[in-house]
Order: structure tokens, then C-alpha cells, then sequence
């Protein structure tokens, strides 16, 4: 049984885009980390600062890249739009039309991740993760985060209206 092309796009797409989220997140936490053995969960150069920093520009630019991404892929018409019965009242498709606020949401939406990531483990009385604890910590928050923003931007994007309105014109 084959995927229909919309599974398909989305799966290689958010698969990537994790993996390669992945990679970059141990290469940027080696070149941040490497000389330190434990890393303060709290404090002036800490975990949380970081987090809630990378959290933002990471799910900013993912969603600025797929959704470019997704409407060059219907423009080509590799993918094809969601019908009007397959949108729903969600909260992904109350995000904004325009590409900038809406990464700028996926953003905040980060960044309010990090928050609760921090909560919880101030929860937990995490005070200090070693360095290895912290490679496989910003491993799997990367790769999540990366698929869970990359799903939404491509969903969202998939029920753009003005962007079947220029695909059509540019057709005639």
C-alpha cells in the first residue's frame, strides 16, 4: 500500500528536518559545553538560558523554512492542497496566513516548551546535568521539537488560501 504524496512530503520533510536539527544541536552543545563537566540547570551561563534561546530560533527558522518549503512543493504540485473538509477548527489553522508571524508563534511556541522542559525539571530538584546528560537531553528536545514544529508549519501551510490563488493564476 502506498502513502499519498501529503505523507509522503510531510514524513521525509519532518524526518529530516529533525535529523539535521539533531546534528547541528551536538554540534552547537560541543562547541558551548565541551570544557564543562556539570552544567547548572539555573544561574547566569546555564541550561535554561540557552534552552529558551535555542528554542526560539529554532522553531522561528523551522517554520520559516517549511513553510517556503511546502509552498514551493504545491506551486510544483508535488503535494496537493487540503480539501475544505479536511480543515478543522484547530489551533494550527488559526495560525497567521503570512510566513513571519507565523514562525514568529511557532517561536513563541518554543520558547513556551523550554519554559515547561525547565519546570519540570526544577520539579524533579535537577540541578546540574553532566555533560553526557546534556548531549542526549538537547539530542532528544532537538529532535521533537524539530519534528513537532516541522508537522505543524507543513499542515498549516497546506491549508494556506493565497497561496492556491497564486498557484492557480500562475497555471493560466
Amino acid at each position: 500500500m502506498s502513502l499519498n504524496s501529503n505523507y509522503r512530503y510531510l514524513f521525509t520533510l519532518s524526518s529530516s528536518v529533525a535529523l539535521s536539527t539533531m546534528l547541528l544541536t551536538q554540534v552547537l552543545t560541543l562547541l558551548c559545553w565541551r570544557t564543562h563537566t556539570h552544567i547548572p540547570v539555573s544561574g547566569y551561563y546555564s541550561i535554561t538560558s540557552c534552552l529558551l534561546i535555542y528554542s526560539f530560533v529554532l522553531g522561528f527558522f523551522i517554520c520559516w523554512v517549511a513553510t517556503l518549503m511546502t509552498h514551493a512543493a504545491l506551486r510544483r504540485k508535488q503535494i496537493m492542497p487540503l480539501h475544505w473538509h479536511l480543515k478543522s477548527k484547530t489551533l494550527i489553522d488559526q495560525l497567521p496566513v503570512q510566513v513571519f508571524p507565523r514562525a514568529v508563534f511557532l517561536g513563541l511556541a518554543g520558547v513556551t516548551m523550554g519554559f515547561i522542559t525547565i519546570y519540570f525539571l526544577k520539579l524533579y530538584a535537577v540541578t546540574y546535568l553532566h555533560f553526557t546528560e546534556l548531549m542526549l537531553f538537547m539530542l532528544m528536545y532537538a529532535g521533537l521539537s524539530g519534528f513537532s514544529a516541522t508537522v505543524v508549519s507543513v499542515y498549516r501551510s497546506l491549508g494556506d488560501g493565497a497561496i492556491y490563488r497564486k498557484a492557480s493564476k500562475s497555471d493560466l
